[in-house]
């Protein structure tokens, strides 16, 4: 019910917004308590607060960007009264009640630190307004926002600045490898420079947080021809998957009136493809923080787990400041975790005893708190008995294969080939292919009656999630058994 009553008031506020009903008693803020940050050498900014304000709030950043005309404000807003409200940024001309732009902030909280970002499309005098409607005193809502604070801005030079057009970041990523440990952003890159304002231009990888994991760099020289500039592929690899990530172009150059630096001209949010690992799909996932069970093999007594775990140690438990640790867990038929076992970050192998493993069916990465279950594969331990037996014949032999739990094994073998040996001999007398479980015998063309035993050599070649694995099995026949 609230969302249809936001809505209605943001169709109001489009008609009608009052930046407040200014008296003499409104505050001028120092330019001492807040920064403005532009390379425009002549901009102006005026913060003014309302002397009855609906709330508490102070502008801490006014950011200026004319290549882009783009005007971001900062602030700081504390409002006991929230939950009953809402708060609004608005961008309107200073002649007018009309807005221009406008965005809802959403509080679950009483305190609130934000940004919020406008395009300024012409020249005309401007303000950004906050302000609120308490949805308690709709009853007597005439159309109009008293603003508790407003920002007046100014850029004389913003008719005589060139700019760069048709600027446009291209997403061109694809699925990620299956098997794959690590996902990837591929991109493009185009603008159209025909003022000639660009020297150089670098893209960066930032996490949605704004920090810097990668750059590239490029001469604009290298990117044009006449006016018409583009990067036809690049990448940013090695990252986290079904991650949002933030491709940033920036430029240097100038504007035919002042000189500009790193200055952004164009922002993207695109998303890492997931990974596919063990049949698995890797969703689980935050910049510099996943792991993936790379494979499971038999050294004697113990199975060799083998993963990779990444952690940047950034990232932490809400509202705390306790950085998130993964660990691999076995978890048993009731989804109930097992044991756990500490991992190391990068390529690494853990030993665990066959016998801690009796009952698994899961192995599975997860955070200390098991909140999250970054990786799981289950627990399938290859190893079927074969039993093979007398027909009263010394050339034929009835074949069969335990596979202890079928529905999981019976579809992982793909080809099973036996090679037969006399203890006389090194290499092998026959080498057959067994159709099963269509065939179960072993039908022999040599006549071994005069031997009293013969050796099969039996190779079980199946597909382990995607690697295809050969399986191993001697037996040792007595003919006459």
């Amino acid at each position: 019910m609230k969302k249809i009553m936001v809505m209605c008031l943001m169709i109001l506020i489009i008609i009608m917004l009052s930046s407040c009903k200014k008296d003499d008693f409104d505050d001028v803020i120092d330019h001492s308590d807040y920064t403005v940050t532009t390379y425009a050498k002549n901009f102006s900014a005026t913060v003014t607060k309302s002397a009855l304000p609906d709330f508490d709030i102070s502008i801490t950043d006014i950011q200026y960007n004319p290549l882009n005309q783009n005007i971001c404000v900062t602030y700081d807003l504390s409002d006991e009264n929230y939950v009953n409200s809402t708060h609004f940024v608005v961008m309107q001309k200073r002649t007018t009640w009309i807005s221009v732009d406008e965005n809802v902030i959403t509080l679950n909280e009483s305190q609130h630190h934000g940004q919020n970002c406008f395009y300024v499309p012409d020249s005309s005098d401007y303000r950004i307004i906050i302000g609120k409607i308490d949805l308690d005193t709709l009853v007597n809502f005439d159309g109009t926002i008293n603003g508790t604070i407003w920002v007046d801005f100014d850029d004389p030079d913003f008719d005589s600045r060139k700019h760069v057009q048709d600027i446009n970041i291209i997403d061109q990523t694809g699925d990620a490898p299956v098997g794959s440990i690590y996902s990837q952003i591929e991109y493009g890159f185009e603008f159209n420079d025909q003022n000639h304002i660009l020297d150089d231009i670098t893209v960066e990888l930032q996490t949605m947080d704004k920090l810097i994991l990668d750059q590239h760099f490029f001469d604009k020289d290298e990117l044009c021809s006449l006016s018409s500039c583009q990067i036809d592929t690049d990448a940013f690899n090695h990252l986290s998957p079904y991650v949002d990530y933030q491709i940033v172009a920036k430029a240097s150059g100038n504007d035919g009136i002042d000189d500009f630096e790193n200055q952004v001209i164009a922002i993207k949010t695109i998303k890492t493809p997931v990974l596919s690992y063990w049949g698995n799909l890797i969703y689980a996932s935050h910049e510099g923080l996943y792991g993936v069970i790379m494979g499971l093999n038999f050294d004697g007594d113990d199975v060799l787990v083998s993963y990779y775990y990444q952690n940047n140690n950034l990232y932490k438990y809400y509202n705390t400041t306790k950085t998130v640790q993964l660990k691999l867990v076995t978890i048993g038929d009731n989804q109930e975790i097992i044991n756990i076992y500490d991992i190391e970050t990068g390529f690494n192998n853990l030993h665990i005893s066959k016998l801690e493993l009796v009952d698994i069916k899961t192995l599975a990465i997860v955070d200390e708190r098991d909140e999250i279950q970054y990786h799981s594969i289950p627990y399938i331990v290859f190893e079927p008995i074969i039993h093979i037996q007398s027909t009263g014949t010394s050339n034929i032999y009835s074949f069969d294969i335990d596979f202890m739990n079928e529905s999981d094994y019976e579809k992982m073998y793909e080809q099973i080939i036996i090679e037969v040996f006399i203890s006389q001999y090194a290499t092998p007398v026959e080498r057959i292919e067994i159709l099963y479980p269509e065939q179960k015998a072993i039908i022999l063309y040599h006549d071994f009656s005069e031997f009293e035993d013969i050796y099969l050599k039996i190779y079980i070649n199946y597909d382990y999630f995607g690697e295809k694995r050969t399986l191993i099995k001697y037996v040792r026949i007595n003919v006459f058994s």
